[in-house]
């Protein structure tokens, strides 16, 4: 996703009132991100739509592309908990 298209996606968020832009006290060139009450709900009402399109979707996949799927999330997972594992030591470089 370009920058721009990701920056005027937020910008609707935020005036649509489901997300919070925050100066980043760390680093005054960004800013931290986090959802409203609002964004959080809005969130949370994709997730039976969501979860009916992931199951159609598996209902079409042969034996051995649910398997290859089921590697591939676990794969995501290790990706998830790197970039977890990684963003701890470098928050305990700066703090």
């Amino acid at each position: 996703m370009r920058v721009t298209t990701l920056s005027s996606l937020l910008a609707k968020m935020e005036q649509q009132g489901h997300l919070c832009r925050e100066p980043n006290p760390a680093d005054g060139r960004s800013r931290l991100l986090s959802l409203t009450a609002a964004g959080r709900r809005a969130t949370e009402d994709c997730f039976p739509a969501f979860g009916a399109a992931i199951e159609a979707f598996r209902r079409h996949l042969i034996a051995d592309e649910s398997q290859m799927l089921r590697h591939l999330e676990g794969v995501s997972q290790a990706l998830i908990g790197a970039t977890h594992e990684l963003a701890g030591r470098a928050a305990e470089r700066t703090g």
